[in-house]
């Protein structure tokens, strides 16, 4: 991962208040990296993952019942529903509308941040 990207992540409100070396370890060891090209789904009805999002290179749309809802950009978050929630769908669909890189994080790493540090 880049140095711009891995900023980005640190940046990313879901760190506020965590530990620099937390962060650097579950940045090394607990995400998963996709690329996306521009046009892809990157989260739609039948193909989510149980985990959260977060938008290190490019930009994504996310539409509901074909109506854009939101535009994000890098450092953007999604997903979050998913991972708490125990559902077979996802309700909105998120396109790439360039080129992007996805860092996710489920939820066994999410616990391992909120066993790390209680105030996350």
């Amino acid at each position: 991962m880049r140095k711009n990207e891995v900023k980005v992540i640190k940046d990313c409100f879901l760190f506020n208040g965590v530990e620099e070396d937390i962060v650097n370890q579950v940045i090394k060891e607990r995400f998963e990296i996709v690329e996306f090209e521009k046009g892809k789904v990157v989260y739609g009805k039948g193909r989510f993952k149980d985990s959260i999002g977060i938008l290190i290179k490019g930009n994504v749309e996310i539409y509901r019942d074909k109506i854009l809802m939101n535009k994000l950009c890098e450092g953007g978050v999604f997903g979050i529903a998913a991972i708490f929630r125990d559902a077979k769908e996802y309700v909105s669909t998120i396109i790439a509308s360039k080129k992007c890189k996805v860092a996710f994080l489920d939820e066994k790493s999410l616990q391992v941040l909120f066993t790390a540090c209680p105030t996350f």
